[in-house]
This record gives structure tokens, sequence and C-alpha cells, in this order.
């Protein structure tokens, strides 16, 4: 009886597993969609997408990447050499027939009946032809050097990726040391230039006061601040204009658009971004505008000190 009760038990425990295991499945998100499957790659497959296929870096630095677009560069431009041939031959064609009946008539009334001229007809209908041909089948070359460069950068993604990050990481680091240089090199003119006074003036009573608004960028003079930042009527702290130059080398090291930066982490950018489109002129809108708009004021007089002067 022990063994019968055991044996219910435990093929009630394996149901209950199994169903918990059923349930978790069902509520498991799904794994971002490899980008390779998608329609976009398979339009490329397909030459549909060459505007898409020759997108290229700002900074192309890969040697075989780098010959692929050599190659692409090479039929547009023996492709441009068709085009012009055979927009020049279709010129030509266009006034064969009278070019040819005028030297037929002239013929005649010179009195040579017999000694017809060739009209050039056939050979620039000819050449048209061939040149047409030659043009559509650049195209079909081309399409296979994109789906080529394309299969190049699909199978290399990781490999492309992990050199730009090595050398991007490089370049923020390097910023930030020349940043922390130029502060250091400020202070130091800045020191620089109470010396020569001090060796100009000793033992002059002047000396004993330092000069204003040392520690505010062009010395708060808002003259000079304004011809570069019109309308800004804040003095800057220099370090607070070293922080913001800091904030910016990383917002430069990540600087992507928020469709890009969906699109490579698998998700909408509803979802990133933690916000949905909205129309504009609905009250919730507004009401939202007016809170970010409120917290923004707060941060700036938090940094500040002063309400800025647009609000």
């Amino acid at each position: 009886m022990r063994s019968v009760l055991e044996a219910d038990a435990a093929a009630a425990d394996a149901i209950r597993a199994a169903e918990l295991a059923k349930k978790f499945a069902q509520q498991a998100k799904p794994p971002p969609p490899d980008p390779r499957t998608g329609p976009a790659f398979e339009l490329l497959r397909r030459g549909e997408g060459s505007a898409l296929a020759r997108i290229s870096p700002r900074r192309n630095r890969w040697p075989d990447l780098q010959r692929i677009d050599e190659r692409v560069a090479e039929i547009d431009q023996r492709q441009a050499r068709a085009s012009a041939e055979l927009q020049d031959t279709r010129e030509r064609r266009q006034g064969a027939d009278a070019r040819y009946q005028l030297a037929l008539a002239d013929g005649l009334a010179a009195g040579q009946p017999g000694d017809r001229p060739v009209s050039e007809v056939g050979r620039l209908e000819e050449r048209i032809a061939a040149l047409e041909a030659e043009i559509a089948a650049h195209d079909l070359v081309r399409e296979r050097v994109l789906e080529e460069r394309v299969a190049f950068v699909v199978q290399s993604r990781k490999a492309l990726v992990r050199d730009v990050e090595k050398e991007l990481e490089e370049r923020r680091s390097r910023c930030l040391e020349l940043l922390d240089e130029l502060e250091h090199a400020r202070d130091d003119l800045i020191a620089l230039a109470q010396t020569g006074a001090w060796a100009r003036l000793y033992p002059s009573e002047t000396l004993t006061a330092a000069p204003p608004f040392a520690g505010a960028i062009v010395g708060a003079r808002l003259k000079v601040q304004e011809r570069h930042l019109p309308g800004l009527k804040s003095q800057l702290p220099a370090a607070s204009v070293y922080a913001l130059l800091r904030a910016d080398v990383d917002h430069c090291a990540s600087a992507i658009t928020v469709e890009q930066a969906a699109a490579a982490e698998g998700q909408t950018t509803s979802a990133l971004t933690g916000r949905e489109a909205s129309w504009a002129g609905r009250a919730e809108d507004h009401a939202r505008d007016r809170a970010e708009k409120a917290e923004r004021i707060a941060d700036y007089i938090k940094e500040w000190g002063v309400v800025p002067r647009e609000y």
C-alpha cells in the first residue's frame, strides 16, 4: 500500500513539474532575431536592396572591405563610360536618317545616282544594343559584388565590432587624457600670468589681490562669451565646462540613433526608450512635456545657480 501511495505522489510531482516547465516556457521571451535571416538580408541576396548594400562606414578601416569597394567603384566607372557613349550614340542615331537623306540628295544633285552613300543607321543601332546589354551586365556584376560585400560583413561582424570597439575605447581614453592635460595646462597659464605680474610689480600692494573670475571661462567676460555662445548670459565655471566636455566624450563614443541601437539589440524603439511615439496636441503629451521641461529647469538651476534665460 505504501509503495502505491509513493508512486502516486511521484507521478503527481512529475505532472506539476511538467506544468511549471510549460508555464515558464510560455512566459520566456524569445531571443532577438538574427539579422542574417531577416527580410532585409534576403532582399540583398536577391539583388533588390543594392542601395542598402552600398551603405559604407564613415571610416573604412578594413582592407578586405576596401578591396570590395574598389571593385564596385571600377564597375561604376565602366558603366558610367558606357552610359555616356550610349547617350552620344543615341543622339547620333536620331540624326542619322536626316544625314543619310541629305547625303543621298547631294549625290543625286551632283549627277551621281550610282554612287550612293552608306547609312549609319544599322551600325548605330547595333552599337546601341551592345551598349544597353553592357550596362545591364554591369548591373548584374555589381549586384554579385554587393552580395559578396554583405556576406563578408555578416560573416566577419564579430571581428569587425571587436576591432572598432577596441580603438573606440582607446580614442575615448585619449580624449579624456587630453582634457585632463588641457585643464592642468589652463591652471598653469593662470599661475604663470600671476607669476609674471609678481615679477613685474613686486613688492607692489596690488599683488595682494588675486584676479577675479579666474575660475570662469574667459574671466566671465560676457562680450567674449556671447561671441561664441550667443544668448547665454550666465558665467561658465571652467570646471563645469570640462565636466561637460568629458560627458560629451562619453556621448560621442556612443553616438548612434535610437533606431540603430534598437536594431542592434533586436528591440523596438519604444521598448528601448521606454516611451511610445505620441501624436502632438494630446493633453497627456503636454503634461509630460511640462514635467520634462520643469525637470530640465531644476537641473539647470542646481548646476548654475540661476534660472536659465530662455525661461
